[in-house]
């Protein structure tokens, strides 16, 4: 009997272990409304580009939350499944399967605010056709860019309490050595053409994606040990029996 026990807890262990080693995933579908700023001065006419910060400000979210596993090390990765964008005056984006990103390797808990340096990176050129217009975007190096995010759980501005709090606010911003002359230049230019030339895109949009965090060896080898030790003390117990 004391084998058969012993033998169910060892299972019931690895069953633990491959539930450690799999991602945690969250589902999400979500409405909100955003704002980018700081990409050029409306003041000059026309606008020339600043360089920054170039901010995105996303309110009035629903049906988002922070991710919550347990603590330790993960690999984040992100795949949309879809989403749109609607500008106004009719200019309306959209996009579906999108596939799987890597964001990052973060601890858990998550902070609900924190900057990590993205360093210099290169943006390819492409070419836009729309209403009318073309240009071509991108073909730059930017350099020393560093990205900062704050959640926020309402559009008042109160910070998140915890992992598992809604948000309904997102700011996110971007500096660089060169965004006059690289990412702003591009979005004042699309601004100019297609927006209303006044230092502000902004619009509703909806999103349907997920998050999922998969735990790197060490944090398997951390989750797995408080198994490992519940075991030796069942087995004890059952010995003593």
């Amino acid at each position: 009997m004391k084998k058969l026990i012993f033998g169910s807890l060892v299972f019931l262990l690895l069953m633990v272990l491959a539930v450690g080693a799999r991602a945690y995933t969250w589902t999400y579908n979500t409405t909100f409304d955003f704002a980018l700023t700081g990409f050029s001065d409306p003041t000059n006419t026309p606008p020339t580009p600043t360089n920054g910060p170039l901010t995105l400000e996303i309110s009035n979210i629903t049906g988002l939350t922070l991710p919550n596993p347990p603590a330790g090390t993960y690999d984040w990765y992100l795949e949309i499944d879809s989403f749109s964008l609607d500008f106004g005056y009719g200019h309306q984006f959209a996009d579906n399967n999108l596939g799987t990103s890597y964001i990052g390797t973060w601890e858990a808990p998550l902070s609900s605010s924190g900057s990590f340096s993205l360093g210099d990176f290169y943006v390819s050129q492409i070419d836009i056709t729309y209403g009318g217009y073309s240009f071509s975007l991108g073909d730059y190096l930017v350099q020393n860019a560093i990205f900062s995010w704050y959640l926020y759980e309402d559009d008042a501005g109160t910070d998140l309490a915890e992992p598992g709090d809604e948000i309904k606010k997102i700011i996110l911003t971007l500096t660089a050595d060169n965004l006059d002359s690289t990412i702003n230049a591009d979005i004042t230019t699309i601004d100019n053409i297609l927006g209303g030339a006044n230092g502000i895109i902004d619009g509703t949009g909806t999103a349907d994606f997920k998050v999922s965090a998969v735990p790197e060896p060490s944090t398997v080898l951390l989750l797995s040990a408080g198994g490992l030790i519940a075991l030796g003390v069942a087995r004890k117990r059952l010995n003593k029996k």
